[in-house]
């Protein structure tokens, strides 16, 4: 999860930040070694700063607030549909969330309305989807399959995505799952049960009901 939020982060606003972090050894981006600890220690060093993760006391966990420890991530695919179904994380795009409720659905429409600088960001993914790039997944938290599932990253990408991707179209996203969520996800709505489809752990493969395992190697954490 580190590796694609701090990857996501260099395309971003904090882009001069991540590129100054890792200056003397990109590698640790662009040719990750996920079974060195030192490495992904350094991962996290630079990620905590601006956005909280793993926060030590008396420094400020930001969108980390309440996030629990105990978290197994999986990598996913998912659709247009899926994706509309997602909700916007806690101080995510609050001046538009405020007056349109957190569920992408329900905002994306409206986008190109909005008196919001973002919505030129928006446009300028929609593009890049149009154009085939290839983006960097979503970050997606809940507190299982059937739960509603919130963005911890990437809610630009979420909303391009909802308003561009072809139906039959899916995209990658990382999605978290841990039974003590529920405080992290406290200020968001209650929705009906979707299922994440497709799902592949990171440090094993393991069946889930009602789910279809992608079978693959360890790509992050």
């Amino acid at each position: 999860m580190v590796l694609a939020f701090l990857r996501a982060e260099r395309r971003g606003l904090n882009a001069a930040w991540v590129e100054n972090a890792v200056a003397a050894d990109p590698g640790w981006l662009d040719n990750p070694q996920l079974d060195d600890e030192a490495e992904n220690a350094r991962r996290v060093d630079v990620l905590q700063p601006f956005r909280g993760y793993k926060a030590s006391p008396g420094e400020h966990p930001y969108i980390f607030a309440g996030f629990p420890t105990d978290v197994e991530w999986w990598e996913g695919l998912q659709s247009r549909d899926d994706i509309e179904d997602l909700y916007y994380g806690r101080e995510q795009w609050s001046e538009v969330t405020a007056a349109h409720g957190r569920q992408v659905r329900n905002v994306a429409p409206l986008v190109h309305e909005l008196a919001s600088p973002t919505r030129e960001t928006v446009a300028a993914i929609e593009e890049a989807i149009r154009a085939g790039e290839d983006l960097e997944p979503l970050i997606v938290c809940s507190t299982g399959p059937e739960g509603r599932h919130v963005l911890l990253e990437g809610y630009k990408r979420a909303t391009a995505y909802a308003r561009v991707l072809e139906p039959e179209t899916e995209v990658r996203a990382l999605i978290g799952y841990s039974s003590a969520m529920e405080s992290w996800l406290s200020s968001s709505p209650p929705t009906g049960p979707r299922l994440a489809r497709n799902l592949k752990q990171y440090s094993e493969i393991r069946t889930h009901p009602r789910v279809e395992i992608v079978q693959g190697s360890p790509i992050g954490r």
